[in-house]
């Protein structure tokens, strides 16, 4: 059985998978990913690099497919996943794939063929695997085992073992793919950008609010001549306005995850912007309150879920963990509550920091 700090970690790899984010891993997903890292690369079909770092993928794909896809639909869920990576840490055959498939990728990666990468390549690995590539600046000392500020191939096999298997908590492997970051909060601010960057390009747009809003309009069937539809827009353009304004300092219309974090540093202290933050989920929950009981369950969480874009069955597990009476539903006082938690609180055992799953 996965340990906590596994399911966490294959979680997060799952997340970097779904790459068009619809909740399941799919053979797209894993080509979208060799197509940047050959994109990255310059490489074109007829090379035979290509061929074979598209072999490995594939290979992957292929056993991934086999062992996890037990209905056969071409999606791998969440919940198949897991049981597939706690089969893949028991076998040497299984694992070994992804030895190969790392083995490969590092290659790759090393630009100028020193036998080493730095801080440089590792922002194409994060960008490869749709991770925002700034993160690499704050990730790569964390990985850089002996300070030497470069990584081996030898010493990213041995990155690349602790994240899939290691459930040792200080293990740097832990931080592969951008697992832990430094503070709580920014953690969880970081967690919310690649949940607001719904189409997964590193930046948040005014798009990527508009994304969200959708589904959610869509989960309720809101239509655009209902005032619920017209409010609820409203309230995802002023949170979006106020974050362009104080956050998008080069005025492109796009926020990179610095700037993010930087406006998130203001919102935790500032009052009336964090209102804002408020009263957009004051009228969520409204929208979530299906059946107007005043309460929202799991089935409305997954809905949540659903609607910003994270797999909704993470809900069944999240949810009792966010139920802070235990009695099976969340009140809009407790829902706030949690909110409030997770945008500001630095205590880490707080529920609300699962607010968004796991960060």
């Amino acid at each position: 059985m996965l340990t906590t700090l596994q399911k966490r970690k294959w979680t997060r790899l799952f997340q970097v998978y779904d790459a068009d984010r619809n909740g399941t891993v799919e053979k797209e997903d894993f080509e979208a990913i060799f197509q940047n890292l050959a994109r990255a690369r310059n490489l074109t079909e007829e090379m035979p690099q290509y061929q074979q770092l598209y072999e490995k993928f594939m290979e992957e794909w292929e056993y991934l497919q086999k062992d996890a896809d037990k209905n056969g639909n071409g999606k791998i869920e969440l919940a198949e996943w897991l049981q597939h990576a706690e089969r893949r840490i028991k076998n040497p055959n299984i694992y070994q794939i992804l030895v190969d498939l790392a083995d490969r990728v590092f290659e790759l990666l090393d630009l100028d063929g020193n036998g080493v990468i730095g801080v440089k390549e590792y922002k194409t690995f994060y960008w490869s695997w749709r991770i925002p590539p700034d993160l690499a600046i704050e990730i790569f000392p964390k990985l850089d085992l002996n300070g030497d500020g470069s990584i081996t191939k030898k010493e990213f096999l041995k990155l690349v073992r602790e994240f899939h298997r290691s459930d040792e908590p200080n293990a740097p492997g832990n931080s592969l793919f951008a697992f832990y970051t430094t503070t709580l909060q920014k953690r969880k601010w970081t967690r919310l950008f690649q949940v607001y960057d719904a189409d997964r390009n590193g930046a948040v747009e005014k798009e990527d609010f508009e994304a969200i809003f959708h589904n959610l309009a869509r989960a309720r069937n809101l239509t655009q001549e209902m005032p619920q539809y017209q409010q609820l827009y409203a309230k995802f353009m002023e949170e979006w306005e106020y974050l362009q304004k104080d956050a998008d300092k080069n005025g492109n219309g796009k926020i990179e995850l610095a700037e993010w974090l930087k406006y998130s540093q203001r919102r935790i202290n500032s009052p009336n912007i964090y209102q804002i933050v408020v009263d957009l989920a004051n009228q969520v929950f409204e929208l979530l309150d299906i059946d107007g009981n005043g309460v929202i369950g799991v089935e409305e969480y997954k809905t949540f879920y659903w609607s910003w874009r994270i797999p909704p069955d993470l809900a069944i597990e999240i949810f009792p963990k966010l139920d802070l009476n235990g009695d099976g539903s969340i009140t809009k006082k407790e829902f706030l509550k949690l909110v409030r938690q997770f945008y500001r609180s630095d205590d880490p055992d707080a529920p609300g920091n699962l607010f968004f799953a796991y960060y």
